[in-house]
């Protein structure tokens, strides 16, 4: 969450100063040293730990998830731009035959050398299959909203990036300080923090769109600060409380698939996001964007995000009202 935030912040500012001549490429190239620092880092604090029995790669599995994913979300890319022509519905109906091909393979293969790529009976967890769902929702909003937020203060409000990015400030402020806070109120509140979160976040894109929507404000860099803090506040408030929601009934020894599969969740919800409500943000937008037409856009991107938020809201009523310590172990042995 930290770094998809940090990265309109910086990354704005990389553009406006076009180190060495070089664009957009630094805006890339920044990963370098920071991943040379997570590995150092990693390697010097991250305590090694062992299976308690040998695993085995699962290439079939790779292979086969990869392919499936590929047709999903490639023709949810790319079939809005495209007309939806016949090969969009092929891929897509290609894509559902292969997560049942998929699951049947890794039941195959547990049943056969117990090394799958996906642990099956993780399923079998409450907790964590309505958390899946909650994350779902919750995930899909978060990357549009960046990226259609920056494209409508750049190419609506012809903001540089360095000035779009900045806007960003107070939603890394509110993320932050209620990131800290939740992880001592999640304990007390239980789900209720949850749903507290996403109303926050309802609340934030709801005073957004009045200020998109109102000819004086939408271009008053003020006016945008309350909407977005409360946004940050809503984010941080839900976001690490619901991942130790998903993982607080996973037992220690699958506690490491579990986490593989929620960072499978977040980064498929992200592109789904982008690709389902920037459709919605590029209809709207029409083939001849007017001086009105970007507000208008993301109008129409925003109130699906706050439909999602709601879908949040109401299925982390099927969490347990209280958050489990077994998430502590868990965490502990991942």
């Amino acid at each position: 969450g930290f770094g998809m935030i940090a990265g309109q912040l910086l990354g704005g500012l990389l553009l406006s100063a076009d180190l060495f001549g070089l664009g957009w490429r630094p805006v890339f190239l920044v990963n370098l040293p920071f991943g040379v620092i997570a590995i150092t880092l990693a390697w010097w604090l991250v305590r090694e730990s062992r299976a308690p029995a040998g695993l085995k790669l699962d290439p079939g599995g790779v292979v086969l998830v990869s392919a499936a994913l590929a047709l999903l979300l490639y023709p949810l890319i790319r079939g809005e731009a495209a007309g939806w022509p016949t090969w969009t519905r092929v891929s897509l109906a290609g894509a559902a035959v292969l997560l049942v091909a998929f699951v049947r393979y890794e039941r195959w293969k547990t049943d056969r050398d117990g090394s799958p790529l996906l642990m099956l009976s993780l399923f079998h967890h409450r907790s964590f299959v309505v958390g899946l769902g909650v994350g779902l929702s919750f995930f899909s909003v978060l990357a549009p909203f960046l990226v259609l937020l920056t494209e409508y203060l750049q190419s609506g409000l012809d903001l540089t990036p360095r000035a779009a990015g900045l806007r960003f400030l107070p939603f890394a402020i509110g993320f932050l300080s209620a990131s800290f806070a939740s992880a001592r109120l999640a304990p007390r509140l239980g789900r209720a923090i949850l749903q507290l979160g996403a109303g926050l976040m309802v609340t934030g894109l709801l005073t957004l769109m009045a200020v998109v929507r109102s000819a004086t404000l939408d271009t008053s860099t003020l006016a945008y600060i309350l909407p977005l803090l409360i946004y940050g506040f809503g984010q941080g408030s839900l976001q690490a409380p619901l991942v130790n929601f998903i993982l607080a009934d996973v037992p220690p020894d699958e506690a490491g698939s579990a986490s593989g599969v929620v960072t499978m969740l977040q980064q498929l919800s992200f592109a789904l996001g982008v690709a389902v409500i920037g459709s919605v943000f590029l209809v709207a937008l029409g083939p001849d964007p007017g001086s009105t037409a970007y507000g208008r856009a993301l109008d129409h991107a925003l109130a699906w995000n706050i439909g999602l938020l709601t879908v949040t809201f109401v299925a982390a009523f099927a969490l347990p009202a209280r958050l489990r310590v077994r998430v502590k172990e868990a965490g502990a042995s991942a």
